[in-house]
Formats: structure tokens, sequence, C-alpha cells
């Protein structure tokens, strides 16, 4: 049990971007990290470095050299994303030793106690996100102990918008909500078909949390959550890796919980239903297609006089610029944009040929898909976004996938699951 605890507080505290006192919590879990791998590799010694570890680490390594040359080829003192690479660098490495440490003390079934413990660490901040916009005296109590920013306070205020134990929110916690309800989803069906688990009422009620979470922290996840549910509908589940019928409960109750809201409290949550809502009450209402939001986003894609090799520049307060791409431009111009994707695509094809388990490759596809789509809007660039995280924790777990599953001997031919 305490074992249990602490790999899901270790969890917490990398997956989340929390800060305490001012550290991050992804740093302050990293010694904890550390000693415990150490323990691992000292008292068992496995094969865990494979060759795709150490390859796909060295892709990433070389989108980290390209990203520290730029200042240097444009004489400029634009470090702003030297930081979000060497940060994912250290989320890289974070990840790695936390998979390592699930799979020493865990081994079998190891992966889906690792996906089960994101999916309980995102339902958490998403019940949290809920309950500090509900409750001044929760919120009160829960940022006496956590740090938040300034734009949170003000939305709690006003009831507008929630970034839960998140420093900060927006669409990269509504994106990190959709990923959290897709892992959930998997994992639901991985308990249904392999653990005899038919009892949904509690994973009903944490999805619907995390749903209404990608709402209450931003517009651009609820579009994606929704075109994510209809692709899973029309989807055979061999592709989607999710039970449809599970999905349209989901759908049914948050839907439910909407429509109450909407009939008996729209008062009390005008507010927050005309912005959550923007985009489809202009749809409905014939006005043109967008909200305000997408608005300011698209007079924020301007682009570099040089967009072959950029300016050397990548500020998002310097050039009033939210866009990953936009400012990847700005910074080394297209090549720069090519290299990143590079980067991406030989993750890829390295975890293509390498994992042996669909679901969690499942998670590691929808975790880039979110990605590519994702720096369209903000930044993705390996920065502690919660996103990144996972994206790096469900690669790994791709490449360290080497056998430790066990089925129940009543189940084993179901095993086209993997």
């Amino acid at each position: 049990m305490l074992y249990n605890v602490f790999y899901f507080t270790i969890t917490l505290m990398l997956v989340i971007p929390m800060s305490i006192s001012g550290v991050g919590s992804a740093i302050l879990s990293f010694p904890i990290i550390l000693i415990s791998s150490f323990f691992y590799f000292i008292k068992k010694d496995p094969d865990f470095l494979s060759k795709e570890v150490v390859l796909s680490l060295f892709f990433y390594f070389i989108f980290v050299v390209f990203v520290t040359l730029v200042p240097f080829i444009h004489a400029t003192d634009s470090f702003d994303l030297l930081v979000f690479v060497y940060y994912g660098l250290f989320l890289f490495v974070s990840s790695f030793m936390l998979v390592f440490c699930y799979r020493c003390h865990y081994k079998e079934n190891y992966q889906y106690i690792l996906l089960r413990n994101l999916y309980l660490v995102g339902s958490l901040n998403a019940v949290v996100a809920v309950l500090v916009i509900l409750s001044p005296e929760i919120k009160d109590v829960v940022y006496s102990v956590i740090d938040t920013s300034k734009t949170n306070e003000e939305n709690l205020t006003s009831g507008l918008r929630s970034s839960g134990l998140f420093l900060f929110g927006g669409s990269i916690m509504s994106l990190f909500h959709c990923l959290i309800v897709y892992i959930g989803l998997v994992y639901v069906k991985y308990k249904k078909l392999y653990m005899n688990n038919t009892v949904f009422i509690f994973d009903v009620i944490l999805l619907a949390f995390n749903v209404l979470a990608v709402f209450l922290s931003g517009r651009m996840g609820g579009v994606i959550l929704i075109i994510t549910f209809v692709t899973i509908l029309v989807t055979p589940s061999k592709f989607s890796r999710v039970n449809k019928i599970f999905v349209l409960k989901i759908i049914l109750l948050v839907s439910s919980v909407l429509t109450s809201i909407i009939l008996f409290f729209y008062d009390d949550f005008k507010k927050f239903i005309e912005w959550a809502f923007e985009l489809f009450i202009n749809i409905f209402s014939g006005n043109e297609v967008g909200t305000a939001s997408s608005d300011v986003l698209k007079s924020m894609y301007r682009f570099p006089s040089d967009m072959i090799f950029g300016e050397g520049v990548f500020s998002m307060i310097g050039l009033g610029i939210d866009s990953g791409y936009v400012l990847m431009t700005w910074y080394f111009g297209i090549f720069a944009i090519l290299v990143f994707l590079a980067m991406l695509c030989s993750h890829f094809f390295i975890v293509l040929q390498k994992h042996s388990n669909a679901d969690v490759f499942a998670v590691y596809l929808f975790c880039l898909f979110l990605i590519l789509i994702g720096n369209f809007k903000d930044i993705y660039l390996f920065g502690s976004s919660g996103v990144a995280q996972i994206y790096f924790i469900s690669m790994i777990l791709c490449l360290l996938n080497n056998g430790y599953l066990k089925l129940p001997r009543t189940l084993e031919n179901k095993s086209n699951m993997f």
C-alpha cells in the first residue's frame, strides 16, 4: 500500500506542472526518482538501457544542440527556447527513470499500472479544478500549499476558468485533460477485458470530471475532445483501443450535467457558459465561425522577413505571439520547424518498430497528435506542460515494453489487444 502511494505521489509531482514555494514539483521529485532508480539498478541490475532508448535520446539531443547554436549564429541573446528544450531534456531523463522504477517494482503489467496512475493523477487535478471554482474555502486551502498565477486568481474570482493544481492553466491544461480522458478510456477497456471489472460508476464520474476540466481550462481542448469522441464512435475499437459504449455513457452523463446547469443555473454560470461555448453559440446564431481568442490568435500569425533562417528571436512576450510554430520561424525560420518535426518523426519510427503493446502505442500516438496540433495555438516544445511529460513516458513505455505482462489464463487468447 505504501509503495502504491509513493509511486502515485512521485508521478503526480513529475506530471502535473505544480509549483511549491517557487520551485517546480518536477524538480522537487527528481532526487526521489533518482535515488529510487539507483536503488533498483544496484539491487536488481536489470538490462534497461536499450539501444532504442539511447537512439531516441540521441535525436532529442541533436535538437538541443541545434537550438543551442542558433543564438550564436544570429548573434542574439534570445534564450527562451533553450529553457524549453533543456527542461525537456530533464523531463526525458526523469520520465525514463520513473518508467524504469515502475518496471522494476511492479514487473507484471507495470505499463497499465503507470497508465492507471496517469489517469488518476489527471483526475485529481480535474476534481481540484472544479472544486476551487465552486468553493472559495477550498481554493484558499489549496493555494496556501501550492503556488498559482495571478491570472488564475482573477479567473477564479470572476468564475470564468480554473487551473486546478497547474501553476498556469489555459489551453495547455485543456489539451492535457483531453489526453487524460483518452488514457482513462484505454485503461477502462483494459480493466473490463483483463480484470473482469464491470463496475464503471467510479470511472464514469472521474472521466466526467476530466471532461469538465477540459472546458473549464480552455476551448481548444473542447473542440479536440468532441472530434476525438466522434472519431472513436466511427472507428473500429481495434484502432481506437476504446469501448464505444462506455464513451456514449460519458457523453450522456456530461451532456446531462451541462444541460442541467444551463436550464437551472444559467444565471449563476452565465459568464462561464458564454465563454466556454462561444464558438458553438456563434455557429448556431449565424455569426462568423470563431471566438474572441481565435481572432487574437489570427493577429499573432506574423512571420519574420527571412522565412528560411528567421531572426534568432524566440519570445512570447517580446513578439506577442503564442504559437510554437510561428515562434520557431522567428527563431530559425522554416528550417527550425523541419528540425523539430524530424526529431518527432525519428521518435515515431523508433517506437513503431519497437512497441508491442497497442494500448500504450495508441496513447503515444494521441499525445504526439496533441503536440503537433497544439503548437498552432501554444508552445508545446517540451516545457513542463503535462503533455510533454506524458509524451516522454508513453514513448519510453513503448521502448521498454519487453514482455512484463501477465494475463489471466482464461483470457490469454484475447491478447490481440496488444
